[in-house]
């Protein structure tokens, strides 16, 4: 059985080809959107979208064959679907939105203008003797090559079926840009066909012109997947560029198809796209599941060559430092104010604080096992395949005999070593301050 959804999920890599064949057959004229938010879909003045009617009706166009290309769309605020509760009856297979671009494309662009839409529910089985699927499904179902979506925050959303994205199902040859699927989207499979993408379904391309995602975060949560699965793509025959994937699940899945950042990829263009936190077939923070499969079937693990897909780790400062500075230029991704770094890279952490009365700057302390020098106040560390959190330790001054505190026997020893008067007297001082 799962040998036969496998080869039902590889064919939809292949169907969506034909779909993109088709892409130019939709109507081009530019028609006036009915909304009552104000704009006029130019790029200076763009429809504007404030409400889940608006999505509505820009859901309904677009599947009626207006395809809206060169016509310009931004959402001017939080746009929130009402559904039903967890538990609720009816709510495991509640279905409260049309995917925009349902069996059609969508060639214009859409700017969520970093605004969230939330509440989406999608359930839409299918069953492989049906004559028509008008998936794939998410936010957008199908976009064209002069499409592009970007700047969208996707939250509290469901999205049950054969063949999801979160934000887009099939690109053929479009953009999808700075998109944001957080940790309360699902993305559940159900039905005969099995492909389910973060960010996308499947990543293609029309007329050689390759589909692109970049600068995207997927969080997504999937459930009961199968066939092929990828944090940020299913599938992807364009280009995965600047995209992390953070606390991503994704099961096991049979001859791993799945990746943490595509799960195929085809022959195509990976470059500075990273992971952290992921469990990927029931292990925790697992490595080397960049990507899941080549064109060919093949086994492929993590990308190295343009850091195509590579796990990495943070670098914190704990609770109440303050005054150490973490050399940035290292870095390699930087995501809700924390920096990430490859294993392996020289980072350096450098104490710029004076410490109490007292005492003396001893160290940054960032863990066992880490290889490190210290040099006056800066700390030259090689990061760990771990999160670090760095802390700083300082030594109570005239401390010789190391028990945490200055006394008559830490003078004693300072004279039987030799020490200079001036430190001698100075322990005195610290004695006689008490």
């Amino acid at each position: 059985m799962m040998k036969c959804l496998l080869s039902i999920a590889r064919l939809l890599v292949t169907v969506a080809g034909v779909f993109v064949a088709a892409q130019t057959a939709w109507a081009e004229a530019t028609v006036s959107f009915p909304t009552t938010s104000g704009g006029s879909g130019t790029s200076d003045d763009p429809y504007k979208i404030s409400s889940t009617d608006d999505l509505d009706q820009l859901a309904t166009d677009v599947n009626s064959g207006t395809n809206y290309k060169d016509v310009y769309f931004i959402v001017t605020q939080d746009i929130a679907y009402t559904h039903k509760a967890n538990g609720e009856e009816g709510a495991d297979t509640e279905y409260n939105f049309t995917t925009i671009g349902q069996g059609k494309y969508f060639q214009g662009t859409f700017d969520g203008n970093g605004k969230t839409i939330s509440g989406i529910r999608i359930y839409k089985n299918y069953d492989k003797n049906q004559l028509t699927f008008l998936g794939p499904f998410g936010l957008f179902g199908r976009i064209g090559s002069t499409a592009e979506v970007k700047n969208v925050t996707l939250s509290d959303t469901r999205i049950a079926s054969g063949s999801v994205g979160g934000i887009v199902g099939n690109n053929a040859g479009g953009k999808i840009t700075n998109c944001h699927v957080t940790n309360t989207v699902e993305i559940q499979g159900i039905g005969d066909i099995s492909q389910h993408g973060g960010i996308v379904d499947y990543n293609g391309y029309y007329n050689e012109i390759k589909g692109i995602v970049s600068g995207c975060v997927s969080e997504a949560k999937f459930t009961n997947c199968s066939g092929i699965v990828g944090g940020i793509a299913a599938a992807n025959q364009g280009t995965l560029e600047n995209n992390f994937v953070i606390g991503v699940t994704i099961p096991a899945i049979e001859d791993n198809t799945r990746g943490a950042i595509v799960g195929r990829n085809i022959e195509s263009t990976l470059t500075n796209n990273y992971y952290t936190a992921c469990t990927v077939a029931g292990t925790a923070n697992a490595t080397n599941v960049g990507v899941g499969v080549d064109g060919y079937y093949q086994p492929v693990g993590d990308v190295a060559e343009n850091d195509g897909a590579l796990c990495v780790y943070k670098m914190t400062l704990a609770e109440g430092v303050t005054d150490v500075t973490i050399d940035a230029s290292a870095k390699v991704y930087s995501y809700d104010s924390k920096d990430y770094y490859t294993p392996g890279t020289t980072v350096k952490l450098t104490y710029t604080g004076t410490p109490a009365k007292g005492y003396i700057f001893g160290g940054i302390d960032v863990g066992e096992g880490v290889t490190g020098t210290l040099s006056g106040n800066d700390y030259t560390m090689t990061m760990p395949a771990r999160d670090v959190t760095a802390s700083v330790n300082f030594i109570l001054k005239g401390d010789i005999n190391g028990d945490n505190v200055v006394n008559v026997a830490d003078i004693v020893k300072a004279i039987n070593d030799g020490k200079p008067q001036d430190d001698i007297d100075e322990m005195v001082n610290i004695i006689m301050d008490k």
